[in-house]
């Protein structure tokens, strides 16, 4: 028994650096191209979190979830405003990222009201000032 693991070992062991060298490499260029000269790539995070009641059913939780992600598209929007009065001749967005999740942590002996935590990120390119 210990014979036939042994060889097996060796055999994987030995063999893997032979099959890996066979295998072909793509190298893809990036989604997003890189910014060219006076250009920029801004990214911002946003977080929120909203309480929801006990007894919050799908329909309440979809109503407060669409809000939630609203409220995320008129801040990204709002940040391309900023960045043009501050940095920024032009700006783009590039990419808006959200996700959202209801949590219900336990503290000691009771549990808490069911929590909707919402994260967005956007991706700006700005042609910056002269």
């Amino acid at each position: 028994m210990y014979r036939i693991f042994m060889l097996s070992l060796a055999t994987l062991v030995l063999g893997a650096p032979a099959t890996a060298q066979n295998t072909p490499v793509q190298i893809f260029p990036p989604a997003v191209p890189s910014p060219q000269k006076g250009e920029a790539r801004v990214t911002v995070n946003y977080n929120s979190s909203e309480k929801l009641s006990a007894d919050a059913d799908a329909a309440t939780l979809l109503v407060t979830q669409s809000k939630a992600h609203r409220a995320i598209y008129e801040i990204a929007s709002q940040e391309c405003k900023i960045l043009l009065e501050t940095i920024a001749s032009e700006c783009h967005i590039e990419t808006i990222n959200i996700t959202a999740n209801v949590q219900q942590r336990p503290i000691g002996s009771s549990t808490t009201e069911p929590t909707l935590f919402t994260n967005g990120s956007s991706a700006f390119r700005i042609k910056t000032k002269e």
